[in-house]
């Protein structure tokens, strides 16, 4: 895995094509993740360059994030662009009303887990528990080092039973652990489904994707879009499915202005 910046060739892809989705995590890139979840804000220069990229003719955002979709809607606050929340699950947009991956029983099922789980978590510090209507998030990232691994095992007792009877699935991020439901689905699926979303819509084909993020979960969509578009890390990771890497999330921004910018002149 190269810099984007030594990878001349693949700009140059994203400069040729006529329509461009542009798909960004939220948390580590174009946000510096920060202690608390509930204290991750936009940096400010960011906000502005996807609102121009928003109004750029050809160019097409969305927000791929792991946090519910209204989270992130409120977060961002930008109009006429895509939102996809929970990983892929929710999802809404410009001429786009609200639409869900997720059978709506779902949502009792993560009550009573969460109801569970709390009890037997709260005697560690740093750990809460974040209901996202269609899955649930236990961050650690504030916890002792050495309770790492007994909150993990805690998690897995609880949700042993749920696991084997295949009611959901378990994903595990930067310092997070995600209950999901057992769907088959991700961010890369959700990408690929605006895609023909987008098709649907304007009656064209072509439309090249481009995925950044830095998480764990981004790499499910590094896996499936890299072959048919540019998928680039927030983060040099030696084995991750992305064809390349931008170093931090000051240089997502470094890297979209460059692209508006070569756009402008060609």
């Amino acid at each position: 895995m190269r810099s984007i910046w030594k990878t001349p060739e693949k700009i140059k892809d994203i400069l040729n094509s006529k329509n461009c989705l542009f798909c960004f995590d939220f948390d580590g890139t174009l946000a510096p993740i920060t202690g608390h979840y509930n204290d991750t804000i936009i940096l400010h220069e960011n906000k502005d360059i996807l609102t121009r990229l928003s109004k750029f003719p050809g160019a097409t955002v969305s927000i791929v994030s792991g946090r519910e979709l209204k989270d992130v809607k409120k977060r961002i606050g930008i109009k006429n662009i895509f939102y996809f929340g929970n990983h892929g699950m929710e999802v809404e947009g410009p001429g786009l009303r609200y639409t869900t991956f997720v059978p709506p029983e779902f949502k009792e099922l993560i009550k009573i887990i969460e109801l569970k789980l709390k009890p037997e978590l709260e005697e560690h510090e740093g750990v809460s528990v974040e209901n996202k209507k269609y899955t649930l998030s236990i961050h650690y990232r504030k916890a002792k080092y050495g309770d790492t691994k007994v909150i993990k095992r805690r998690i897995f007792d609880v949700m042993a039973p749920f696991i084997e009877d295949s009611k959901v699935s378990i994903n595990y991020g930067k310092k997070v652990v995600e209950i999901k439901p057992p769907v088959c689905w991700n961010k890369g699926k959700a990408v690929f489904w605006l895609v023909e979303y987008l098709h649907g819509k304007t009656r064209t084909s072509g439309t090249y994707p481009v995925f950044i993020g830095d998480d764990i979960t981004d790499e499910d969509a590094f896996r499936l879009l890299n072959k048919k578009g540019l998928c680039i890390r927030v983060g040099y990771k030696k084995n991750s499915f992305a064809s390349c890497y931008l170093n931090d999330v000051k240089d997502v921004t470094r890297f979209i202005d460059h692209i508006l910018m070569q756009r402008r002149s060609a």
